[in-house]
């Protein structure tokens, strides 16, 4: 059994949260190695091929994210901020772009979204905060 006591799961998740000279190195080049190829992935996507390949980059990708964020041993505020509103974001997100969606028209789309973050955090905090 993979995930018993005595198995082998502990074992990784030990050499994942240790602080060993070789672990730590393991972790940065196990890291850089994640990076190289998400970068990689993300610019030859296979747009323009056919759909399954590019459900499979695009899978293999989101694999790979998911494996260099169990890797590292940074926390990202925004997504702890993203996870206790989740509710209130849910709640405000489809009424307020479906209605009202000024930032996509006007502004690029990678400022739009980051101004959404912004805003939908703040009305998550509002709605929290009141309630």
């Amino acid at each position: 059994m993979v995930f018993s006591d005595s198995g082998n799961w502990l074992k990784v998740k030990d050499f994942l949260s240790g602080t060993g000279s070789k672990k730590v190195l393991a972790r940065v080049v196990s890291s850089l190695v994640l990076i190289a190829a998400i970068f990689y992935l993300t610019g030859h996507a296979g747009i323009g091929d056919k759909p399954i390949i590019e459900e499979l980059i695009s899978n293999l990708t989101c694999l790979l994210i998911i494996a260099l964020v169990l890797i590292k041993r940074i926390e990202i505020k925004t997504f702890y901020l993203l996870g206790i509103f989740s509710y209130e974001i849910y709640i405000f997100h489809w009424p307020l772009m479906y209605r009202y969606d000024f930032l996509f028209k006007f502004l690029p789309a990678w400022l739009a979204l980051a101004l959404y973050f912004v805003v939908f955090i703040a009305l998550g905090w509002v709605l929290k905060k009141n309630c």
